[in-house]
């Protein structure tokens, strides 16, 4: 079993404090063999990107951590690129000049910088609010560059933080297959994000049976990541959810090095 984690944040997060060495080596204590450090570089209507995230000091620290961990761990410098769809010109200034192992592409924010934890959910239309959701993603997958979409179930888990429900997923599997289509033809693939197994909603991001829609699809290009913005949540769940994989059918998951897709079993 290739035990690694592809989604997860330190201090250069704008959401997190975690101390970059400190999540390298809760990585060793628990054994993984690669660690994706996958920083938050939200892109907004106005602003620039180094409102987000110090790219020029972050490619300095992960420098030092791939050397002075080398041999006990492998550590991918992977970016999470939030909605690029918001500011085209600062996403193509990012990706002139920097590059990464692995990137994310997430949505977290709709339409003028609507941030989806912020809202009210017991006051929204839950099936227009999902509709524009996937919307969203739809156009990240077809416009922008990147490995993987990330928690691209991602209202869920706010939902069920206000209110202990969730949304019936039956009515979005054609545009769910939609999106996978996109991603097949391009040879993308998504995420399955395991921090729904401990902020309560109990299912991964995506749940199992968006999964199945993305294998029924023809899809098999994944990656398994916790999102954990602590060391604490470092790769919570990431043995029960590859469990869970091999009984919907896949086989293995995916790391990347320098963009180049590499496919491990699970």
């Amino acid at each position: 079993m290739f035990l690694c984690d592809y989604h997860t944040h330190t201090g250069f997060s704008c959401d997190s404090e975690e101390l970059l060495e400190r999540m390298c080596e809760k990585a060793i204590a628990l054994g993984l063999r690669e660690l994706a450090v996958t920083d938050h570089a939200d892109f907004l209507t106005h602003g620039v990107f180094e409102d987000e995230i110090d790219l020029e000091k972050r490619q300095i620290a992960m420098e030092s951590v791939q050397q002075k961990y080398a041999g006990q761990l492998v550590i991918r410098n992977g970016i999470e690129l939030g909605q690029p769809q918001a500011n085209p010109e600062e996403y193509r200034r990012l990706m002139k000049n920097y590059s990464f192992d692995f990137i994310i592409g997430s949505i977290h924010n709709l339409e003028k910088d609507l941030e989806l934890d912020r809202l009210d959910y017991a006051a929204v239309d839950l099936e227009e609010l999902y509709g524009r959701f996937l919307d969203a993603e739809i156009a990240l997958a077809k416009d922008y560059d990147f490995d993987v979409l990330g928690h691209i179930t991602l209202p869920q888990r706010y939902l069920y933080r206000q209110l202990e429900k969730q949304v019936d997923l039956r009515p979005f599997e054609k545009q769910y297959k939609d999106l996978f289509s996109i991603l097949i033809e391009r040879e993308k693939g998504i995420e399955v994000n395991t921090s729904g197994l401990y902020k309560g909603t109990g299912e991964t991001l995506p749940t199992p049976q968006v999964l199945k829609w993305y294998r029924e699809c023809g899809g098999n290009i994944l990656t398994v990541g916790s999102d954990a913005h602590r060391a604490s949540d470092l790769a919570f769940g990431i043995e029960k959810t590859y469990q869970m994989l091999r009984e919907l059918g896949f086989s293995h998951i995916s790391t990347y090095e320098n963009r180049k897709r590499k496919e491990q079993m699970l």
